[in-house]
């Protein structure tokens, strides 16, 4: 199920900080057995990239490009990604809307929560996506606990192959670009 319309979704008081990647910030919303996924943005630096960036906002906004943007990846997901993987392994998603205001307060709320290298971006208003939690057992398994933890796995699809342009390159950009960090984090010593 998709929601498209502009109707703000109302983050319950209760939500848990769960994680973020590069693009993503994800909450658990445990009383409803959820989770959110908000995108990020590059955070403004200056008087002027942040004038840019709402004049950007404001026509992005005007001509609906973020929630259709939301809405291609919850397709692509739905059409490609659930019948891919296997319909009883994966949820239905649902597009949500967050206001400007709502993202404000969720950011003062979450600013000790966050890594400090994850906060060179913002949260984005507007768009984001609503799912079930898997990260929460089912009902049926809470009378037989099989440990104190619960683990979830995110399979999440990469680029599986290499572009001619890129042919000469010793391994595929997404491999240099994980031993980069693996260096930039100081994993290799």
């Amino acid at each position: 199920m998709f929601i498209s319309s502009t109707e703000e979704f109302k983050i319950p008081p209760n939500w848990v900080y769960r994680g973020e990647g590069n693009c993503n910030v994800v909450l658990s919303l445990p009383n409803e057995r959820k989770i959110l996924r908000i995108r990020k943005t590059k955070r403004t630096t200056s008087l002027l990239s942040w004038l840019l960036n709402w004049i950007t906002d404001i026509l992005y906004w005007y001509c609906g490009n973020a929630l259709n943007e939301e809405l291609r990846d919850l397709t692509f997901y739905k059409k490609i990604i659930r019948p891919l993987i296997g319909i009883n392994f994966v949820c239905d998603a649902e597009q949500v809307f967050l206001s400007r205001k709502q993202i404000k307060v969720l950011e003062d709320e979450l600013a000790h929560q966050r890594p400090g290298y994850r906060k060179n971006k913002s949260l984005q208003y507007g768009r984001a996506a609503l799912f079930d939690d898997y990260a929460l057992l089912p009902d049926e398994f809470y009378p037989f606990p099989l440990s104190n933890n619960t683990y979830a796995i995110e399979i999440k699809p990469k680029q599986g192959w290499i572009p001619f342009s890129e042919k000469h390159l010793p391994k595929c950009t997404f491999c240099l670009n994980q031993y980069v960090k693996v260096i930039i984090f100081g994993v290799i010593p």
